[in-house]
């Protein structure tokens, strides 16, 4: 062998050794540079397993290896880049999916694969006649219970988007028998009593309006509706509850103004880390005459809540509608049509329900939700105010009248108390807040603050809780109220933490000061 050969055999050793030792060393220095979470799978929609302590006892010791495997291979350094780098390479290059969740169809289509979704579809994960007779069992009950109490009940089933456009489903994905939503639907018709919505008929006309790939009424990339989807599951919903009666029924089309941008939010792009590269156009729908509708209450961290009111007339009445990642999406417009609108995410739970106000109650869920959630014996008493507490819960966890001292501003909050007793609140800086508590809160069950607020002007309060010692105020534990320029009593649901707990009150802006008159805090069930 030459003495040329030699040196460009060796050159390239020593290039590739020194591009293994660069690649091994650039994961060390990410590691160093970025913290955990920059590299986590937060884009997943889920957290990085825990870095577990040093072992002090035999038990933990033998837990240590899996448990520190499991928060490597969430954190390992260029997690992140890598795993974007591999959807690049599957996904754009090859139109093959990079994850088993999702199934790539016609024209770059992204569907959901989670939840035995494909094999529903294809009909081959029925239900049983024994389960398909526990929901109508389920639904029957609650229709009979609301009715005995003067208000309707329907459930609505929003259709997964393969329902609506299998034809852009891969061709190896074909139905060969009916899907658990046909199944569901054809029991309740033939013996069922409660109001089953089916929305597919709705869909498939609207459908017809499609203009092409990126036209229709499910995203693309992601699994829930576009804007024109949105208003036609609205008018689907509130034209089937107005039926028949003197209520006005859905908004025409043109009342509401289709703004399109460049990027839409409902996307799996962030999800395989190829945001920035899979674009998908979005859009929003806005009413466009101006319209008396109040946000009362708008929770943005699980479970999400927004309850509005409204002064239009001949509304539908107070409704209360139960539902999933789809809520969101519908709830600006469907309360378009309602007098007051309580939107809660998550399934039925009747102490949402206010048997003095509510009138039609509305459980609305994808069809994946027969796979998820199955059904529930029901043996529901009459729905009646109960009565408990200052405000029917059995259990006063914290009452401010009677408890003043458990009362402190932190940072530079202006606090004062007024003629009649209520405490002014006025902020002054970004992490001004009124601190209440602590008070023993239970593990489980309906927990609710009662209070009644008044602004000179519209303005809002954020109400943030943690545990004592072991948690910060963050915004992601909170919900948002609205307030003013009135005099109002509210209620915000907490969630039930168990042990020591504290709430905090903090104003939204630098204005309106804001004046808490009453606070308690109750509880279904005891500490």
């Amino acid at each position: 062998m030459s003495n040329r050969v030699k040196q460009r055999r060796r050159a390239y050793d020593i290039m590739v050794t020194a591009l293994f030792l660069g690649a091994i060393a650039a994961t060390t220095v990410d590691l160093l540079v970025r913290d955990d979470e920059a590299r986590g799978p937060a884009p997943e929609f889920r957290t990085a397993a825990p870095k577990p302590g040093f072992p002090r006892d035999a038990k933990a010791f033998y837990k240590f290896p899996a448990e520190y495997e499991a928060h490597f291979a969430d954190t390992f350094g260029l997690r992140d880049k890598l795993l974007r780098a591999n959807s690049i390479e599957k996904l754009l290059w090859s139109g093959l999916s990079p994850t088993n969740s999702q199934i790539v169809g016609d024209d770059g289509w992204i569907f959901y694969a989670g939840d035995r979704s494909m094999e529903i579809i294809r009909g081959v994960k029925p239900l049983s006649n024994e389960a398909l007779a526990a929901w109508q069992r389920e639904f029957d009950e609650r229709a009979r219970m609301h009715a005995a109490g003067g208000r309707r009940y329907l459930f609505v089933l929003v259709p997964n988007k393969e329902t609506i456009y299998p034809e852009r489903l891969p061709d190896s994905i074909r139905p060969t028998g009916p899907t658990r939503m046909d199944q569901l639907l054809a029991w309740m018709r033939e013996y069922g009593r409660a109001d089953l919505l089916d929305m597919r008929p709705a869909f498939l006309a609207a459908k017809k309006d499609d203009t092409g790939p990126l036209d229709p009424l499910y995203t693309p990339y992601g699994t829930h509706w576009t804007s024109r989807g949105v208003y036609t599951a609205y008018a689907a919903i509130v034209g089937h509850l107005a039926q028949g009666t003197n209520f006005r029924g859905p908004l025409p089309f043109s009342d509401f103004q289709l703004v399109r941008y460049a990027e839409g939010a409902d996307s799996f792009a962030s999800n395989l880390y190829l945001s920035g590269l899979l674009v998908q156009p979005g859009d929003a729908l806005f009413r466009v005459q101006p319209n008396t509708l109040s946000v009362i209450e708008h929770k943005l961290s699980p479970p999400r809540r927004f309850r509005t009111r409204s002064l239009e007339a001949n509304l539908l009445p107070a409704a209360v509608v139960f539902h999933d990642s789809f809520g969101p999406f519908i709830s600006v417009t469907l309360a378009q049509s309602f007098q007051s609108l309580d939107m809660c995410e998550g399934v039925y739970d009747r102490s949402r329900i206010d048997p003095r106000e509510t009138k039609i109650v509305v459980e609305m869920f994808v069809e994946r939700y027969l796979f998820r959630h199955p059904p529930r014996p029901t043996t529901e008493p009459p729905l009646d105010p109960v009565g408990g507490g200052i405000h029917g819960l059995a259990h006063t966890l914290f009452d401010l009248a009677a408890t003043p001292d458990a009362a402190r501003a932190v940072e530079g909050l202006g606090l004062t108390r007024t003629e009649s007793g209520g405490l002014r609140l006025e902020r002054k800086s970004a992490k001004d807040g009124l601190v209440l508590g602590p008070f023993r809160s239970p593990k489980t069950g309906v927990v609710r603050m009662f209070f009644v607020l008044e602004a000179a002007e519209k303005g809002s309060l954020d109400v943030m809780w943690r545990r004592v010692g072991t948690e910060s105020f963050n915004r992601l534990a909170r919900t948002q109220v609205m307030i003013g320029p009135r005099r109002e009593a509210r209620d915000v649901d907490l969630p039930a933490l168990g042990g020591e707990v504290e709430i905090m009150l903090r104003p939204t802006s630098m204005q309106p000061a804001i004046i808490v008159h009453e606070c308690t805090v109750e509880a279904a069930e005891a500490p």
